[in-house]
């Protein structure tokens, strides 16, 4: 099973939640419905805010929650947001776009913590899941080729890659630049 982006206000910016549920996904036809997992709990919920890098890893140490990215991309801010269940998303906004844009197709980064993340990947992708760097296991969705998950061994979350772009999603999904913040 996979974990899906979850329904409902994301920290106020309803916009974020469409792009998450709206353009990622969210059990529909031929995707399994988001399981009940064990690491889920309340929290409490953040942003959306711009961060620095420094600023990313430093909520990451502050929060307990490892949270996934891409680094640092020339002329982007980041924009910051944690859910109340956990969820935590990384949206790269070019200057000039203002935190909690209403504007969709931007890069994102979700990280959604989630226990048996790997094996719960590997099942659901069957045979279309592909190896990359680190072992991680790369699902490109075949109803949303925007949207690529990805898990790694041993690690209890997973890594979801939007951007409106296909091509880049899986580029970004499979790059060695995929990784914690900090």
């Amino acid at each position: 099973m996979t974990r899906e982006p979850a329904l409902g206000v994301l920290c106020g910016c309803i916009a974020v939640v469409l792009v998450m549920t709206g353009c990622l996904g969210g059990g529909g036809k031929g995707h399994p419905p988001p399981p009940a997992t064990t690491t889920q709990k309340r929290v409490t919920a953040v942003g959306p805010e711009f961060l620095s890098p420094a600023g990313l890893a430093d909520a990451a140490a502050h929060l307990k929650q490892t949270i996934y990215w891409v680094g640092p991309l020339k002329g982007d801010s980041y924009e910051f947001t944690r859910t109340s269940n956990g969820d935590a998303y990384v949206r790269y906004l070019p200057k000039g776009v203002n935190v909690g844009t209403k504007r969709t197709g931007y890069l994102i980064v979700a990280t959604y913590p989630f226990s048996g993340a790997y094996a719960g990947l590997k099942k659901a992708a069957g045979s279309k899941g592909v190896s990359g760097p680190g072992g991680r296991l790369v699902y490109v969705r075949p109803n949303d080729p925007k949207s690529v998950l990805v898990a790694f061994p041993g690690v209890e979350a997973q890594i979801e890659v939007y951007d409106p772009r296909p091509a880049r999603s899986l580029q970004v999904a499979k790059s060695v630049q995929l990784k914690p913040v900090g």
